[in-house]
């Protein structure tokens, strides 16, 4: 465990990536409306909570998992297509 520079809390040694910041509750943000990789949206806009980030720790070359949407395509009804090569 390190502990962390901003805020004291331990972080494990071998985290991928760790963010560390302020949550502002107080002062929300709108956000949205945010779409889905089937071309719709899945909600409309509204105000949220916002971090602001004091600091970012990283791993040399971190493992981040996720969907790639290789080859996004959008056809004339606005849904999306994917062509990902075999």
């Amino acid at each position: 465990m390190i502990e962390g520079e901003y805020s004291g809390l331990p972080i494990p040694a071998n985290a991928e990536i760790v963010i560390e910041g302020d949550v502002h509750f107080d002062n929300p943000k709108v956000e949205g409306p945010f779409g889905e990789w089937t071309g719709y949206y899945a909600s409309a806009e509204r105000s949220e909570p916002w971090v602001e980030v004091k600091r970012l720790y990283h791993r040399n070359n971190p493992i981040i998992l996720g969907s790639l949407l290789v080859g996004l395509l959008q056809n004339s009804v606005g849904t999306a297509l994917t062509s990902v090569p075999h």
